[in-house]
């Protein structure tokens, strides 16, 4: 197989992207998300099956395309523990569950240069090719709609996959086909 791509993602990057992000309003009311202003979500935390590292790798490295990051690399091929996977400057924090996997409550959206090479492995996933095989008896979907790809992961989080040749956030940009990260999160407060 092709050689897994290694992110260069270093602690000074990630610490210059918190830096980077500013939230600004009074303590007076958390709840009034008028005042606030994240420029920068750094990375993701989602928990995954205990002992399904192969699903996890299938889905964020040899589907999604991520790039490990070396900080990480030991665990992922020890297959055991944290693993980050790596997209442009944005992380996902995948670590084991207690023992059951989390399911992300919003809408997590890629965008990549194209979603041919996606379709590609989707097509290779349809056809049994063995580096899929992980992802067989789980949550795992794809769907279109219209210029979207729709993507469940092993466990149920649901992932948006836009094509976009000219993406308006480039300190994203990574070697990876991966050009931006987005959430859209749910907002809801209670006392």
């Amino acid at each position: 197989g092709a050689a897994l791509p290694v992110s260069t993602t270093t602690d000074a990057d990630v610490a210059a992207n918190l830096a980077a992000a500013t939230v600004s309003g009074s303590d007076d009311d958390p709840k009034d998300s008028e005042k606030c202003q994240v420029l920068l979500l750094d990375h993701l935390n989602i928990n995954h099956e205990k002992g399904r590292h192969d699903a996890l790798k299938a889905f964020y490295f040899d589907f999604l395309g991520c790039a490990v990051d070396p900080r990480k690399y030991e665990n992922y091929l020890a297959g055991e523990k944290t693993v980050w996977a790596n997209i442009g400057m944005h992380q996902f924090h995948l670590s084991e569950g207690k023992p059951d996997a989390q399911v992300f409550d919003g809408m997590i959206t890629l965008i990549y240069d194209d979603l041919e090479g996606l379709m590609e492995k989707y097509n290779s996933y349809l056809d049994d090719d063995e580096i899929f095989a992980p992802l067989k008896e789980t949550e795992f979907l794809v769907g279109m709609v219209d210029d979207m790809m729709l993507v469940t992961d092993p466990w149920g989080s649901q992932f948006c996959i836009i094509e976009s040749d000219s993406p308006n956030e480039d300190r994203a940009v990574s070697t990876l086909e991966l050009a931006r990260f987005e959430m859209c999160i749910p907002l809801s407060f209670s006392k």
